[in-house]
């Protein structure tokens, strides 16, 4: 006598599938950490923008200018990747297929980038974190 098993999948409001909705606790930590790095990153650009007249106020040379601007320019650049680094924490948290995306690239990127630096423990880390965002894809929509 045989037994057949069936399962069945069912879809959630949002159109994604059972395992949609369930934050793995890997996830969240993840999340929260990116989301302090964020903030940190986003308030060190904010404090290079406001604060640069304060730090190059060297007269009215020509090379005070144009350390002016590639300051602001500089704070602008970090203001942005602050800026996003806060949405994609939002965007795990919010279990977003975007950000589990963004964060694969990245972590890949970081991966390739320790094994030309030649980092064991930054390799062995970024090779975690990249097995494990591929492994719990499914939770994702």
């Amino acid at each position: 006598m045989s037994t057949v098993t069936t399962t069945q999948t069912t879809r959630n409001n949002s159109g994604g599938y059972g395992y949609v909705g369930r934050l793995p606790l890997g996830v969240a930590i993840i999340s929260i950490l990116v989301g302090i790095v964020g903030f940190v990153i986003l308030l060190d650009g904010l404090l290079v923008l406001l604060l640069n007249d304060a730090f190059l106020n060297v007269g009215t040379s020509t090379g005070g200018v144009a350390a002016t601007y590639g300051q602001i320019t500089g704070g602008a650049i970090i203001t942005v990747f602050g800026a996003v680094l806060l949405g994609s924490a939002v965007g795990l948290w919010d279990q977003r297929l975007w950000a589990l995306v963004l964060a694969v690239i990245v972590s890949f990127a970081l991966l390739v980038f320790e094994l030309f630096s030649g980092g064991t423990l930054g390799i062995i880390l970024a090779g975690i974190l990249f097995v494990y965002l591929l492994a719990v894809h499914r939770h994702f929509d």
